[in-house]
């Protein structure tokens, strides 16, 4: 990483952010969130131009953290009240230390990898997909309904069998498996079997269609963004004023059409009443499209439920939001339930989404989300150093980090069981597939 990148992003954002501020204070919520906005792309065109990557991991928490915090001020719902100043400099403070850990020195990656073994990379798919599916089918009996064939409001939240659960969600995997082992394949000019094809085709015709019964749009996100994030992993361009912008913009625009087809289909297959979600949201505004209320709110108020939590909260928990993943892969939240049911502040019950701070701040306050930045900042250094460049696995987890730093503004992420269950399985596909040891560089000499 460029030390003089992210020094000049962090002088960026200062300029901006203490003036968005005092926008803010004046009244001028629109105007304060359109400046963030705006520094969030800005921010990440300079250090996809510096980096010459579009997944540059500082790049992807500029634009995921500035976006959502543009939108959170910006107050268009009843529900978003004004900003305390542990929140103002929660949000800022995070984000420039973020930029600081990512100056901090890091060692260059090992010379030696192991090449990956083609066959198990195969089989990795299949295993990975039938898990999900068997853990589909058990919840589906055990709870005896199916999300999208209920006619029960957030059936889909329900549709949860501790423990089971987490393999359900894991078909994501799927996709990215496939991709890995057809670039991993092409690069050894190797053609794959026709019965191979079909299975894969039928792996991840099958995993799209939890992910889809499972009414769990998040999941559908990740099922597209992580194979999106493992081709443009490889892609770097040296000069981008060569890119096809035209053909770019095409791509991006059938994405959006997609997510939007997809959004529609899912609301209307959650069977909300008409009315219901323009009564949660609260727009001042009523006559706002429920289209265009709806992926506000999805960012936005995160941040509400942040600053909600800064005002409420009696008394910092000194560690206990942080290690739940402990608690519930264990399974010792069952003997603890007192730790692991700690209170959520929400400005809506409906509306349980958080930002990844919020644990930081619920644990230990302003200090804890500053130090988190700087830890997390650091931590975009070491992967961007030691995994970015390694094999199918290494390329996997970093798309990984990528999506979570890109979704910055959506869940605590680093906190969350579900993403220490999905960092396992890839610590597990990696032991997996591994091969014998090679010299750095030489599978690409084949």
């Amino acid at each position: 990483m460029s030390d003089r990148s992210s020094l000049r992003v962090l002088l960026f954002f200062i300029i901006v952010y203490c003036p968005a501020m005092v926008m803010d204070l004046s009244g001028q919520h629109v105007v304060a969130g359109c400046m963030l906005v705006a520094a969030a792309f800005l921010s990440y065109i300079f250090l996809v131009g510096s980096s010459h990557s579009f997944v540059d991991l500082r790049a992807l928490m500029s634009l995921g953290w500035l976006f959502g915090a543009g939108l959170g001020i910006m107050k268009l719902s009843r529900l978003h009240g004004s900003w305390t100043w542990d929140t103002r400099i929660s949000v800022g403070g995070f984000f420039a230390c973020f930029l600081i850990g990512s100056l901090l020195p890091v060692r260059k990656g090992t010379k030696k990898r192991r090449a990956a073994d083609i066959d198990r990379m195969y089989l990795a798919v299949l295993i990975m997909t039938g898990l999900s599916l068997l853990a589909f089918v058990a919840e589906a009996v055990i709870l005896g309904y199916i999300p999208i064939f209920s006619k029960l409001i957030h059936a889909y939240n329900y549709f949860h069998v501790s423990g089971v659960h987490y393999f359900t969600v894991s078909s994501i995997f799927t996709h990215c498996f496939t991709l890995t082992y057809i670039q991993e394949m092409r690069k050894r000019k190797q053609a794959i079997a026709q019965n191979r094809k079909y299975a894969l085709i039928a792996a991840n015709v099958i995993s799209l269609a939890i992910n889809i019964m499972c009414l769990g749009k998040l999941n559908i996100i990740l099922s597209v963004a992580f194979p999106l994030f493992i081709i443009l992993c490889t892609l770097r361009v040296k000069d981008f004023r060569k890119l096809d912008w035209a053909k770019i913009a095409l791509y991006a625009v059938i994405c959006l059409a997609v997510f939007a087809g997809v959004f529609v289909a899912f609301t209307k297959l959650r069977h909300y009443e008409p009315g219901y979600l323009q009564e949660i949201f609260s727009f001042y505004n009523a006559d706002t499209p429920v289209y265009v209320q709806y992926p506000y709110m999805y960012v936005a108020n995160n941040f509400a439920n942040f600053n909600l939590m800064t005002q409420q909260l009696p008394a910092h928990t000194w560690g206990l939001r942080s290690i739940f993943p402990v608690l519930a892969l264990t399974g010792l939240k069952f003997v603890f339930p007192q730790y692991a049911e700690l209170p959520l502040y929400l400005v809506k019950q409906e509306l349980n989404t958080l930002t990844l701070i919020y644990d930081f701040y619920y644990d230990f306050g302003i200090a804890g989300v500053l130090v988190a930045g700087i830890l997390i900042g650091w931590l975009a250094s070491v992967i961007s150093s030691y995994v970015r460049k390694g094999g199918p696995a290494a390329k996997i987890l970093f798309c990984q980090i990528a999506i979570y730093f890109a979704l910055s503004f959506f869940t605590t992420w680093f906190s969350n069981a579900t993403t220490w269950f999905w960092l396992a399985i890839t610590f597990a596909y990696a032991l997996f597939i591994r091969g014998r040891e090679k010299a750095h560089g030489a599978e690409h000499e084949k």
